[in-house]
């Protein structure tokens, strides 16, 4: 959209600011105080915070130090409370964060003025703070505590004309489409059985599937040689098994559902797997469920394989007297054992099916 009168942006205030407490000698104060308090203030604001530690506390056998952080006031607004997001830290000698604690609520926290125990509290044993590291030869303890403050919600409107600019969606899997298009930098040949070369990339294949990285990330053969022949599967399945591995989509799966479901199992691609079987399972009727009742077996897809046999189960009568399973079923006998069970227990399953055709169970009628 172009040249839009006004504009209108929501916003809510957040107000961060970091305070940092260093307690020198803290090894012997310890020793003859109870509590330690700081107090401080946002730059240019009257609200007061308050952090406390709470020495020679014992918490699950361990004496420590209990950390609390409180808000004293709200004198700015005059509010009794605030939400706030914290962020506490002990820092070493070189001022990295050695032990911290914050808020890991989005929305953040409600404080409220003067709350006993509104805060929260943090609790380090006496041992990890008494370390050389941490305290150095001045004994110093050093603490940083960053608070970011909600405010109120605002609403600015301006009237000059402005535009919206376009940003490209998707530009990640755009960007990764276009290096199987352009063939840049490919490091990796597959070759079909039918002899066609497809150049990819390593990390792709590694990213996709574990079977490729195994293969990849070891002395293997394919390894050496930058290159592997797929005897199994002709160019037009390798295609689409590329695509998918680069782009998450399959162009003629009707065609190829069968054979890339068996590839698809190979490499262990899983949602490829689950992609083919949907499909192949929406087309189900009487001639062609005893191919998908085999294809399912060979491809270890347990899930159609289950969807399969229910639906031989709901159509028992017109199936035992079709010749296309006998003949299907045939190649894989342990099937038959399977169907049998199948057919005579009465377990059922929820399922329903979309085809592109219609909206049926698995019942069919004549």
């Amino acid at each position: 959209m172009e040249n839009a009168a006004s504009e209108t942006i929501t916003d809510i205030q957040i107000k961060t600011f970091v305070h940092l407490w260093k307690v020198r000698s803290f090894a012997h104060i310890q020793e003859h105080k109870k509590i330690l308090r700081c107090e401080f203030s946002p730059p240019g604001s009257k609200d007061v915070w308050k952090l406390s530690l709470k020495l020679n506390t014992v918490k699950c056998g361990k004496e420590g130090i209990g950390f609390f952080l409180y808000l004293k006031s709200l004198e700015e607004t005059g509010a009794t409370q605030v939400r706030a997001m914290y962020d506490l830290c002990v820092l070493d000698l070189i001022g990295q964060r050695k032990y911290s604690r914050e808020c890991s609520k989005p929305k953040g926290k409600i404080y409220k003025v003067s709350g006993g125990g509104c805060g929260f509290s943090f609790f380090k044993s006496k041992d990890d703070l008494m370390k050389p590291e941490i305290l150095g030869s001045e004994g110093t303890l050093t603490i940083l505590i960053e608070l970011s403050v909600f405010g109120d919600i605002i609403e600015s409107s301006t009237n000059n004309f402005w535009q919206i600019e376009q940003f490209a969606q998707g530009s990640l899997s755009a960007d990764i489409r276009a290096l199987l298009e352009a063939q840049h930098e490919c490091d990796f040949m597959i070759e079909s059985n039918d002899g066609m070369q497809f150049n990819i990339h390593k990390f792709i294949l590694k990213a996709r599937s574990n079977v490729f990285k195994a293969m990849l990330e070891h002395r293997t053969k394919e390894k050496i040689e930058n290159k592997i022949k797929i005897g199994e599967f002709n160019s037009i399945v390798i295609k689409e098994l590329i695509n998918f591995m680069y782009k998450d989509v399959v162009d003629d799966l009707p065609n190829v559902a069968e054979q890339l479901l068996l590839a698809a199992d190979k490499y262990n691609l899983v949602a490829l797997k689950k992609l083919c079987a949907q499909y192949l399972f929406s087309r189900i009727d009487i001639e062609n469920c005893g191919s998908l009742l085999v294809l399912s077996d060979m491809s270890n897809c347990w899930e159609l394989k289950e969807k399969v046999l229910y639906f031989i189960k709901l159509n028992a009568d017109k199936i035992c007297s079709n010749d296309h399973f006998e003949k299907a079923v045939d190649k894989r006998p342990s099937l038959y054992k399977e169907t049998c069970f199948a057919i005579s227990t009465t377990k059922k399953l929820k399922t329903t099916v979309k085809s592109e055709r219609t909206e049926h169970n698995y019942a069919t009628t004549a």
